[in-house]
């Protein structure tokens, strides 16, 4: 913004910069002030509202590359709420501060991922919910943009799977609770499976076991009278961890 001491004028005016820039609307004492739109010498542009040659209230910058933001200002930073579209193509709208993302805020990103939540200095931070490609949903607590506490995925098809994470790591238990009935243990330690398992059927026994490289589980089966024996069976998908898997990727 450029503001010539040697055209003093208040109300409506147009001034050119010696570099292009274009202004066109109200002044005070030479000041862009009040409503007006900037137009600069790389095409990008700002109509809105102006307090003493800042942005500052409501209005529209259009930047390079389709960045777009419609919303409010307070001296030259987004600031309240307000709608941006990034040069990736991702879509924010909800609180700023300062020119970041603050408060309550619905993020589509590019992909398809949709997140709605708490940000802080423009990352996730709080409680969020995403919403991935296939319809499934997490909820989580997030620290900073990472996974920071208990987390809950529930898959397109209907099963649950529950786990605890820190600083984007899983440690302990990641629990699938599945359509059938049937619950599913599996341990992680920092952010691997440790290949120890638990399954607990519709009839409430037990399998307790290892899961070796090829998916198989081999373990010992506890009957509700007691009875032990010996069992080895096929995890034909485990899909609850290639979900866990994919969740991880998208914070990476």
């Amino acid at each position: 913004m450029n503001n010539d001491k040697s055209i003093i004028i208040s109300g409506f005016g147009v001034h050119v910069t010696d570099t292009g820039s274009k202004y066109e609307g109200q002044f005070s004492k030479g000041i862009q002030h009040g409503y007006g739109t900037m137009t600069y010498e790389n095409g990008t542009r700002y109509t809105g509202n102006w307090f003493k040659g800042k942005y500052s209230g409501k209005g529209k910058y259009y930047g390079l590359s389709n960045y777009f933001y419609d919303g409010e200002w307070l001296f030259n930073k987004m600031n309240g709420f307000g709608t941006l579209i990034t040069q990736k193509g991702d879509k924010y709208t909800g609180n700023f501060v300062k020119g970041l993302f603050n408060g309550k805020g619905n993020m589509i990103y590019k992909t398809g991922i949709v997140y709605t939540g708490d940000w802080k200095d423009g990352m996730p931070h709080g409680f969020g919910t995403q919403t991935l490609l296939d319809g499934s949903i997490v909820h989580a607590i997030f620290k900073n943009g990472n996974f920071d506490g208990d987390v809950s995925i529930v898959q397109s098809n209907g099963e649950r799977i529950t786990c605890t994470f820190t600083n984007n790591k899983v440690s302990g238990e990641v629990v699938s609770y599945q359509t059938t009935g049937v619950i599913i243990k599996r341990y992680w330690e920092n952010n691997s499976m440790n290949g120890k398992i638990k399954v607990i059927l519709t009839d409430k026994s037990e399998i307790q076991g290892e899961v070796d490289p090829f998916n198989v589980v081999n373990g010992i089966k506890t009957e509700l009278n007691g009875t032990k024996t010996y069992v080895s069976f096929s995890l034909e998908n485990d899909e609850f961890n290639k979900e866990l898997h994919r969740i991880m990727d998208f914070v990476k």
